[in-house]
């Protein structure tokens, strides 16, 4: 009887009534549980909250869904806290401080709308209330949805504008000329309504069927022909419009003006170029204007700041949209999608859906169709990026294009700058020469590590930039027979794509020699050929390697896992080149090879070398593979027999613990990262959890058996608890002449990487490249130390979730031994 009830329960709880309910309490509960022992683990050992905060969101989440049953309450819930903490944890940072609060008072707007839909549907269900008639505050619950949701971004941009000016515009790659034009056009929208209701708006004209008119574009006059007539106004004054909203100055350099005429000429444009400027901390420019009145604008601290290789680049791929009316052809295809939108008798835009939705069509479906008819203009958009592209390389300047972009790409770093954002260039901080190096510098290692296993998540994220991602385009311009442009624009959707990926990534990587010198040159033109050593300085990349010396190792190519060697180390060179800044020098058996870094992943590994692998077990190198792929075999004493098991991933030589004893290494414990000092290592036969540590701390020292430790290897972060000055001062003051870089509130995400010189109570003096910068303690976050050295976690202050995610980082490279 019992068992009846509670499976009749069961049967309850997951029928199609209560079960999106169900499932949000399911998520509640689990998060809970997770979230019990994140809390044990953050009290016990006072660790940082981030964890457990993540989790209270999932939580709000799982329980907002189950007592409302609405998906997107309870996903809009959940984003809206993880953004009141991630304010919080970066209330002291400038410029990041201000775009979270941008985006989370956007999110609240939608919040406040689908939670006043959800009241109202709810009281509707309640009351037996008529949901068609039944309002509050004059409108209906889908109504103060639909308007939150197409308000949120209005709302988004306009905060920037208040928070940064013209100078989001200018820097911002998610925004575009087009992107004013529809700002403008929906404040024209929106005070169109004031002045007339829905019904004044559609003109018939006689003699015309009503069917024909509602179904044929210009058949009647509504909002579809307003919008589309506004939108040819708006393209017909953009001239001046955009000259006054970007506040475009006259260019009188005589020399760019030569330049642009040259451009203007190899293009076949006639009539007058209008040449402007825009006072912006990046190399950039932009055409707008009518078909009637051509112009373009250089952005720039000084114009003089543009080579003669810039402007061809630049102005041609810029005039290239001018000469061919791209921006015109743009209006073409949102009057095509408004006559499809009509002849299917769809509102005009999702205000008209919310005011008028008696169509047959769920908001849901109605917005997945305008995404669809967004997606369907984006590609167009893309398209014609990649045809200016092309039509400036078959003007001779796909070469100056291509540096030029390179260039500018080095401008766009840090977190964000896939989404097109850089946050760096919307302060008022002047880059230094030390950063201009290092930005052009990571910018073209990452593009040529994209040629070789292009990265999915940045590829996804360009797909909501205005701009098809950088590497892909100077492929395009450089080696067209194996990259088109109108290609080379869609290829970040095509590297999103799982299945069909592994086809282009291949093309990328057979190209990326010929592709590279381009790279090359354009840091080697604005760095010389010292620029590499400058690099090299700051990033500390032969720093990192050095170890490797007379080290007997595996080479194991990045594009094709057949292709690996072995050998030892006979010496690590600097080359010239940005792309591939170190080469090895490799004694194999029979000869001598020199590789670039970039292109292999290197192990130590030696026969009969012991070694500690990912899971703590310590083994005997018995024989490496001659096979396809790289392997090899390992000896194991495991329970009084021994045992030899294939391997694929190396360990950590025991050679190496040796090599660190009696030097500092870092101990985490108690939510506090300290310095310590490795004493010695007595090493157990068969595994390193029975191993003995002994290390001093302070004053005190200790004998602890590997067991109670996770280890982790260089690059280390160590982030700086705040009352906590005490115990971490050591680690401070060890730093005097070595290598690190430092993330503070003010370089979020771009560092400061140098040399530290000098460590005050209060300051880290940093020298890079013979300057002095110096750097508030307090306003210090984290630590990144490239020494020879280890970690130490302490189990207990590593949550469940924490060692989830350090085994899931694991799974096809050592970067943890967690015994």
């Amino acid at each position: 009887m019992i068992l009846a009830t509670i499976m009749d329960t069961f049967r309850l709880w997951f029928s199609s009534e209560y079960l999106p309910s169900t499932l949000g309490y399911i998520l509640a509960i689990v998060c809970g549980i997770f979230l019990l022992t994140e809390l044990y683990t953050v009290i016990t050992q006072k660790n940082e909250p981030d964890l457990a905060m993540l989790l209270v969101a999932g939580v709000l989440g799982g329980l907002v869904q189950g007592f409302t049953a609405d998906v997107l309450l309870a996903i809009l819930t959940t984003l809206c806290w993880v953004m009141i903490y991630s304010l919080w944890t970066i209330r002291e940072s400038p410029v990041w401080r201000e775009l979270m609060l941008a985006s989370l008072i956007s999110y609240i707007f939608v919040l406040v709308g689908r939670t006043v839909q959800v009241a109202m549907d709810m009281r509707i269900n309640a009351r037996g209330y008529d949901p068609e008639t039944y309002v509050r505050w004059g409108l209906t619950g889908q109504q103060w949805f639909g308007i939150s949701w197409n308000l949120f971004i209005y709302v988004f941009f306009l905060l920037c504008i208040i928070f940064f000016g013209r100078r989001f515009f200018l820097v911002s790659r998610l925004t575009s000329p087009q992107i004013i034009y529809l700002l403008l056009f929906a404040l024209s929208y929106v005070v169109l309504y004031q002045f007339s209701t829905l019904e004044n708006l559609q003109i018939y004209y006689n003699g015309v069927q009503t069917v024909l008119a509602d179904r044929l574009l210009f058949a009647s006059f509504g909002t579809y022909e307003i919008m589309i007539c506004m939108n040819f106004f708006l393209y017909l004054i953009s001239g001046p419009l955009l000259h006054l909203i970007f506040g475009v100055k006259k260019v009188e350099s005589e020399r760019v003006h030569k330049l642009v005429q040259e451009v203007k000429e190899k293009l076949g444009i006639k009539g007058k170029i209008r040449v402007g400027k825009v006072k912006a901390p990046i190399l950039n420019a932009f055409a707008f204007g009518a078909f009637f009145d051509k112009r373009i604008a250089f952005m720039s601290k000084d114009i003089e700041d543009f080579t003669d290789d810039d402007i061809r680049g630049i102005a041609g791929h810029e005039l290239a949209h001018a000469s061919r009316v791209h921006t015109l052809w743009l209006l073409v295809i949102t009057t095509v999608t408004f006559a499809i939108t009509k002849a299917v008798n769809f509102p005009a835009t999702a205000i008209d859906y919310i005011f008028n939705p008696d169509v047959g069509l769920d908001f849901l479906w109605y917005y997945l169709y305008n995404i669809a008819i967004l997606a369907f203009s984006y590609l167009f958009v893309r398209y014609l990026e990649g045809r200016a592209d092309k039509l400036t390389m078959k003007a001779g300047y796909g070469k100056s294009l291509a540096k030029s972009l390179v260039r500018l790409d080095g401008f766009y770093q840090g977190i964000a700058s896939e989404m097109g954002l850089s946050v760096y260039l919307l302060t008022d901080k002047e880059q230094t020469q030390a950063e201009k190096i290092r930005f052009l510098g990571d910018s073209g290692r990452n593009m040529y590590n994209n040629y070789i296993k292009p990265n999915v998540m940045e590829n996804a994220v360009n797909l909501i930039a205005s701009h098809p991602k950088t590497a892909y385009r100077v492929v395009a311009l450089t080696e067209q027979e194996k990259l088109r442009p109108f290609k080379a624009a869609m290829l970040p959707l095509l590297l999103s794509i799982p299945f069909v990926r592994r086809k282009y990534i291949k093309e990328l990587q057979g190209i990326r020699k010929k592709v590279s010198p381009v790279i090359d040159e354009t840091f080697t033109d604005s760095h010389k050929k010292s620029g590499v050593k400058l690099y090299d300085k700051l990033t500390h990349l032969t720093h990192q390697y050095n170890y490797l010396k007379g080290k007997d190792i595996v080479a194991i190519s990045k594009t094709d896992k057949k292709d690996y060697f072995y050998g030892k180390v006979a010496s690590i060179k600097l080359t010239e080149t940005i792309t591939s800044p170190i080469t090895l020098n490799i004694k194999t058996e029979s000869e001598t090879k020199t590789i670039d870094l970039s292109d292999f992943n290197i192990h130590e590994i030696a026969i009969d070398q012991k070694q500690v692998f990912k899971n703590g077990k310590i083994g005997i190198i018995q024989e490496l593979s001659s096979e396809e792929k790289f392997s090899f075999k390992a000896k194991f004493n495991e329970n009084g027999s021994e045992s030899i098991k294939d391997m694929k991933i190396p360990g950590i030589p025991i050679s190496y613990f040796n090599s660190i004893v009696g030097k500092d290494i870092l101990l985490l414990q108690k939510g506090v990262t300290r310095l310590a000092k490795l004493d010695g290592i007595e090493f157990d036969e068969n595994t390193i959890a029975n191993s003995t540590f002994m290390i001093t701390v302070g004053s005190e020292t200790k004998s602890i058996k590997g067991e109670k430790f996770i280890i982790g290897f260089k690059p280390f972060d160590v982030y700086l608890k705040k009352g906590k000055e005490e115990l971490q001062s050591p680690i401070l003051k060890s730093l005097v002449g070595k290598p690190v870089s430092l993330q503070t509130k003010d370089d979020l995400d771009t560092l400061v990487k140098g040399h530290v010189k000098e460590v005050t109570d209060d300051t880290v003096n940093m020298e890079i490249l013979n300057e002095i910068k110096e750097v508030k303690i307090d306003r210090i976050e984290f630590v990144y130390l490239y020494d020879d050295s280890i970690v130490l976690y302490y189990k207990p202050s590593i949550s469940f979730i924490e060692r989830f995610f350090m085994m899931v980082g694991n799974r096809k490279r050592l970067v943890h031994i967690i015994s």
